[in-house]
This record gives structure tokens, sequence and C-alpha cells, in this order.
């Protein structure tokens, strides 16, 4: 009699730790569902930073339009990263100043952003429940390599996503995305100054 509680209770409790985490090859994802019409040439994402704490007000901005690419920061100070036409514009709104430099294009979205939705379709990817700021989440983890980018869920609602590379860890709370704005995200008002070093 005891034989067979404790295997029952290890049938039990195997099963318990099984669906904890589960692998899926192939099959139709919640972070697919949610980007499979995102257009990774034109989009306009919004989020706010949670690398610190769940009450953090800053706000991060990601865009793109084809060639031309947009970085919001606005926390303590509101800076603007504009990529375009092959030079990098670092912007301070706050101060009225830019700052104009040749540098490789830096792609803020990677690893945040699907770049390839048909990629993200077919990708193996591992689901689970995870504990964040005292609620409870469905993930999907997708791993490429030393990277991953964890989506996590409250039903079909994406609410997080946690990038981690070989150089540090990114964890976002999604606001809102759209694919219709203003071209004018990637000027610099003329009455800003630039400032040269």
């Amino acid at each position: 009699m005891i034989k067979k509680i404790v295997v029952l209770f290890l049938v039990v409790f195997l099963t318990a730790c099984v669906a904890q985490e589960r692998s899926y090859g192939g099959k139709s994802s919640k972070a697919y569902s949610f980007f499979k019409k995102f257009n990774s040439e034109k989009y306009y994402v919004s989020f706010w930073d949670r690398n610190t704490s769940i009450n953090d007000d800053t706000k991060i901005i990601m865009a793109r339009d084809g060639d031309k690419y947009y970085y919001e920061f606005d926390g303590y100070e509101k800076n603007i990263i504009i990529q375009k036409d092959g030079k990098r514009y670092t912007v301070n709104n706050d101060r009225g100043e830019y700052f104009v430099s040749n540098e490789e294009l830096q792609d803020f979205s990677i690893g945040i952003l699907p770049s390839d939705v048909l990629k993200l379709k077919r990708s193996d990817y591992k689901t689970g429940t995870e504990r964040i700021y005292n609620k409870n989440y469905v993930y999907e983890s997708f791993s490429d390599g030393p990277q991953s980018t964890t989506y996590y869920f409250k039903g079909n609602k994406l609410i997080y996503i946690r990038y981690i590379s070989v150089r540090n860890t990114v964890f976002l709370k999604f606001n809102y995305m759209k694919d219709d704005f203003s071209s004018e995200i990637f000027e610099i008002s003329k009455d800003f100054v630039e400032i040269t070093y």
C-alpha cells in the first residue's frame, strides 16, 4: 500500500514538474499570433522600462521606416537617437541640442522585436509559467545560441519582454504598437543647436 502511494506521489510530482516547462517545435505560439501582422520594416512600438522596478516610469520608443531608425529613452532626461542616411543623430530634447556622428547602424530592437515573423512561427520554444512582480504569466522563450527572448502573456495579451544576450539583459513592459505614424519623428527641430566636439 505504501509503495502504491509513493509511486502515485512520484507520478503526480513528475507530471507537475513537466507541466512547468514544455518545449514545442513548429507549433504556432502566442508570440507568433501576437506579432503575425508586425512589419519589421515599418513600426512604432512603445514600452515601459522594467529593468529596475515595477514603478519605473521611463518610456522607451523604438520606430523604423525602411532605412530610418528611431530610439527614444524618456526617463530622467529625454534622449533620442535617429539613424538615417548613414549618420547617427544623438538628440538631447531637454537641452535642445544634437550631435551628428558617422557610426555604424545600431538596431535597438534586436532581440526584442521579431526581425522575421515567419522565423518566429517556425522556431522551437519553451513555455511555462513564471511569477513576476507577484503575478503569474505564461511565457514563451525563444533561444538563438547564447541569446534568448522571452515573451510574457496574460491570456493573449503581451505584457513583458525579456531579452538576454552575452552583453546585457533588457526587461520591458509592452505598452502599444502601431504602423501608422508621422515621419516627422525622424526630423530634428530647426530650433535645436548642433554640438560639435
